[in-house]
C-alpha cells in the first residue's frame, strides 16, 4: 500500500520494486531501514549473515526475479552490473557531511563478532611480544616510569613527589598495573601495553573497513600489529609512551569520521595526557571538520580537547602542570648541531625504512593512486586526505626533540597502515597476501630476536647489577636512596625509592642532555627551581645511601661529578661516609652520628668526597 514519502512496489518486483525514502536507505532483503553505526543487525534467518555491498557510488537497483529464503522471506538478487566486494555498510556520515549513494546488492557471508575480531588481534599481539615475560628491562624508560609508579603506589603524586618533563598519565597507568599483578616485574605494564596495541589495531581495522571494506580492514589491523613490532627490542617490545597514546589518537580519527566532534577532541586531549605529541592528531580531526563548512565542529572539537587537559591541570595544579609539560622541556628539546641532527635522522630513518620496506613501497603506491585519482570526483571511500595529513603530523611529532628514538616512529604506524591497506584494496589478492607475509616475517624475526638479544647499549648490566646488589645489602626495604647520574634502572633493580622527586639528576640539575654525540654539562640549563626542589626533598627525608656514578663514567655522569656542586657536596661530606667502591662507583652511607670534623675533609680529585666510614678525620686534613 502506498504510504506518504515512499514509492510503492510494483507487482512484478521489477527494477524499481524496492522501498525508497528521502532521508533513510532501506535494506533490500527486509524492506526495513538500515541500522547506522559501526555494525548492522543481520536480517532474521537461520544464521547471521553479512552484506556484500557494492563499491560503486551509484547504480541501478538489483535486476532479476526475487528469491524466497527457507524462512519464506523474499530477498532480492544482487545486481550483475555492480562489482561487489565484501564490506560492511559504510559508517553513517556525520552532521555536515554528505552521504554517498551506493549499490544495494546483498550476498550472505559469514562474519565474526567484534569481540572475536579484537580477540584475534590481541592473541597475535601477545604472541609477537612473548619476550615481555622473560626480559627484565628493554630500555631505561621502563625503569624510569616503573620507579615513578612505585612512588605513586607509596602515596606520592606525579610532579610533587616524582617529576619528569613528560605528561602525567603513564606513571598512573603503570601503578594501576602494579596494583593488580604486583611491582616485582614489568609484566603488568607490558600486558597493559599489549592491550593498548591490540585496541589500536582494532580501531585501525574499523577505520579501514569503513573506508575500503572488510578485507581491507583486516589488512590494516594486521599491518598495524606487524609494523609496531618490527623494530629493535628496546623500541618495539617496551611498554613505551607511544603505545599507550595510540588508542586515543586512532579513536579520535574514527570519532571524527562519525561526526562526533566533541568526543574526537576529548580523545586527542587524553592522548596529550600520555604524551604531548599526541596533540598533532588535531590536524586530521580538523581536516574532517573542514568538510562541514561551518564553525560548529571546530568549536566542539576544541571544547572536547580542552576538557581533559584542563581537568588534569586543575587536579595537579596549573603551575606545576605548565612547568613540567610545557616550560620544562626546553633543554631536552633543544636542537643539537646540524651535522649531528642529520646523522641521527639518517640512522633512525634508514633503520625504520629497512625494517618496514614493504610498508614504504605501499606508501609510494598509495601516493601514486592518489595522484591518479586527483581528477576524479571524491567519494567517501576514496578520500584519504585526512590520512596523509595525519602522517605528516606524525612526522613532525617524531622530529620534535631532535632525538629520533625508534619508539617515536610508533606514531606513524596507524596512518601508514591505513594508507597501505587502501593501496592493497586496489590490488589483487596475491599482492595483499604477499605484503602481509613480508611484513609478518619481519615482525616475527624481530620478536624472536627480542627473546635472545642483549639489553640496549644504554643499559649496562655489568655495572648496574653489582651496584643494585650493594644498595640492597646496605639499606632496608623502607630506606630511600639517591643515585647521582642517569641510571633509573638502579632504583628499579635495587627496589628502592628515590629520596628526591628527580629519578635522574644529570639533565635536571647539571644540564647534561642524554643521547648527544658530544654531551656536556651546561649549568645555565640547570633550572634554579629544580635545585631548590632537590635540596628541599633531600633535607626532608635524607637518603640512607648515596651512589655517585660519575667515577665509573656511567652514561656521561663524569661530566658532572658531585664535587662540582657545593650545596650537595657539603651535605655529603658532613652527613655521610664512604662505604665502598662498586664497579667504579662510590657508595656513601649516612652517619648514625654526624662527624663534625668531617666537614673539613678535603678530598683529592680521584678519591671519594666523604671520608671512609669508621675513620676520624681532623679538620682541614685529607686522608691518604
Amino acid at each position: 500500500m502506498p504510504t506518504s514519502g515512499r514509492r510503492s512496489t510494483s507487482a512484478s518486483n521489477g527494477p524499481r520494486g524496492r522501498w525508497r525514502t528521502r532521508s533513510r536507505r532501506t535494506d533490500a532483503a527486509t524492506n526495513r531501514p538500515e541500522t547506522s553505526g559501526w555494525w548492522r543487525r543481520a536480517p532474521p534467518g537461520p544464521a547471521p549473515t553479512k552484506a556484500r555491498r557494492s563499491r560503486c557510488s551509484s547504480a541501478p537497483p538489483p535486476r532479476g526475479k526475487p528469491s524466497r529464503s527457507s524462512s519464506g522471506r523474499v530477498t532480492a538478487r544482487p545486481s550483475r552490473t555492480c562489482r561487489s566486494t565484501l564490506a560492511d555498510p559504510p559508517l553513517t556520515a556525520g552532521r555536515g557531511s554528505t552521504a554517498v549513494p551506493r549499490c544495494v546488492g546483498v550476498i550472505a557471508a559469514p562474519t565474526l563478532s567484534l569481540v572475536r575480531r579484537f580477540g584475534l588481534l590481541l592473541l597475535l599481539t601477545v604472541a609477537l611480544h612473548a619476550a615481555a615475560f622473560t626480559v627484565e628491562l628493554f630500555n631505561p624508560d621502563e625503569a624510569f616510569v616503573g620507579t615513578q609508579a612505585r612512588v605513586v603506589l607509596d602515596g606520592g603524586s606525579v610532579y610533587d613527589d616524582t617529576a619528569d618533563r613528560k605528561a602525567p598519565a603513564l606513571p598512573y597507568l603503570y601503578a594501576a598495573a602494579f596494583a593488580v599483578v604486583g611491582d616485582d616485574s614489568l609484566v603488568g605494564p607490558r600486558l597493559l601495553a599489549m592491550l593498548a596495541l591490540a585496541l589500536t589495531a582494532f580501531l585501525v581495522f574499523l577505520e579501514g573497513r569503513a573506508r575500503w571494506g572488510e578485507r581491507a580492514g583486516w589488512v590494516a589491523g594486521l599491518l598495524c600489529v606487524f609494523a609496531a613490532t618490527a623494530y629493535l627490542p628496546g623500541d618495539g617490545q617496551a611498554a613505551s609512551f607511544e603505545l599507550f597514546m595510540l588508542p586515543a589518537t586512532v579513536g579520535a580519527v574514527v570519532l571524527a569520521r562519525h561526526g562526533r566532534w566533541a568526543s574526537a577532541g576529548a580523545a586527542v586531549g587524553l592522548s596529550v595526557l600520555v604524551k604531548q605529541t599526541g596533540g598533532v592528531t588535531l590536524l586530521p580531526v580538523a581536516s574532517r571538520a573542514w568538510r562541514a563548512r561551518q564553525p560548529r565542529p571546530f568549536v566542539l572539537a576544541a571544547l572536547g580537547f580542552a576538557a581533559p587537559v584542563v581537568l588534569a591541570a586543575v587536579l595537579i595544579g596549573p603551575g606545576e602542570y605548565t612547568r613540567w609539560n610545557v616550560l620544562g622541556t626546553g633543554g631536552f628539546a633543544a636542537p643539537p648541531p646540524f651535522g649531528e641532527a642529520v646523522q641521527l635522522l639518517g640512522e633512525q630513518v634508514g633503520l625504520w625504512i629497512g625494517l618496514n620496506a614493504p610498508l614504504v613501497l605501499l606508501l609510494a603506491l598509495a601516493w601514486r593512486d592518489r595522484r591518479h585519482r586527483s581528477g576524479a570526483p571524491p567519494t567517501e571511500s576514496s578520500g584519504d586526505n585526512d590520512l596523509w595529513i595525519w602522517l605528516v603530523g606524525g612526522i613532525v611529532a617524531v622530529a620534535l626533540g631532535w632525538r629520533f628514538y625508534g619508539h617515536y616512529f610508533l606514531q606513524l604506524v596507524p596512518p601508514v597502515s591505513l594508507l597501505a591497506a587502501g593501496a592493497l584494496a586496489r590490488r589483487s589478492t596475491r599482492v595483499r597476501i604477499g605484503a602481509l607475509l613480508a611484513t609478518g616475517a619481519t615482525a616475527t624475526g624481530c620478536a624472536l630476536g627480542a627473546l635472545f638479544a642483549h639489553p640496549a647499549d644504554i643499559i649496562r648490566p655489568e655495572l648496574t647489577d653489582g651496584a643494585a646488589r650493594a644498595i640492597r645489602a646496605h639499606s632496608g626495604a623502607d630506606d630511600r636512596v639517591l643515585v647521582w647520574g642517569l641510571a633509573p634502572e638502579l632504583y628499579w633493580e635495587a627496589d628502592r625509592l628515590p629520596a628526591t622527586r628527580f629519578v635522574t639528576t644529570l639533565s635536571f640539575l647539571a644540564g647534561v642532555q642524554p643521547s648527544r654525540d658530544e654531551p656536556r654539562a651546561e649549568p645555565a640549563r640547570a633550572n634554579r627551581k629544580n635545585w631548590d626542589d632537590f635540596l628541599a626533598d633531600f633535607d626532608a627525608h635524607q637518603p640512607r645511601l648515596v651512589l655517585d656514578t660519575a667515577p665509573a663514567a656511567l652514561k656521561d655522569a663524569e661530566l658532572a661529578p658531585m664535587s662540582k656542586y657545593s650545596s650537595l657536596a657539603i651535605r655529603i661530606v658532613g652527613d655521610y661516609c664512604f662505604v665502598r667502591e662498586v664497579r667504579g662507583m662510590h657508595l656513601y652511607e649516612r652517619h648514625t652520628r654526624p662527624d663534625a670534623d668531617a666537614v673539613g675533609y678535603l678530598a683529592r680529585p680521584d678519591t671519594p668526597i666523604a671520608p671512609p666510614c669508621g675513620q676520624t678525620v681532623g679538620r682541614g686534613r685529607s686522608t691518604p
